[in-house]
């Protein structure tokens, strides 16, 4: 798209868009992914986790070492530290996690409510870093749209 200042990705059959030189709150990063006919990324497998976080830390073209927004989200129904009951935005099912153990595992709702997850906050291994975070941080984020 003309308007889009993401880097284009492909992984599967699916097309991702970086989105990383314009900051948004987790609602706003939606409603642009939702408004270009995308969703925020959902992360079905331990495959395409590895892939998002090896383009984010290793592809030159992609701003390296930012987090990112991804649809996963408690918004509807606060779930506080438990893993169960989360969602993705695209409405896809929730089965595979990728959280961090960091500071005792997350989830943690560490401030308030921290209702949106990003992946890439810390240098955690590639397959284990999704935090939980406060949906209005503006923050980078990833857009996805299968074929």
């Amino acid at each position: 798209a003309s308007d889009c200042p993401c880097d284009q990705r492909i992984f599967g059959s699916n097309s991702y868009w970086f989105c990383d030189t314009r900051f948004k709150t987790w609602t706003k990063a939606r409603d642009w992914c939702d408004d270009r006919n995308y969703t925020l990324v959902t992360v079905n497998s331990s495959e395409e986790q590895i892939w998002l976080k090896q383009i984010i830390r290793e592809d030159s073209g992609v701003t390296w070492n930012e987090p990112y927004w991804t649809g996963l989200n408690d918004r509807d129904a606060e779930r506080n530290a438990s893993r169960s009951g989360w969602v993705w935005e695209s409405g896809e099912d929730y089965s595979y996690q990728a959280w961090s153990s960091r500071y005792g595992g997350q989830p943690d709702v560490w401030i308030r409510d921290e209702d949106c997850v990003e992946i890439n906050l810390w240098n955690d291994a590639y397959e284990s870093d999704w935090n939980d975070s406060e949906c209005s941080n503006e923050k980078t984020y990833i857009c996805e749209a299968s074929p």
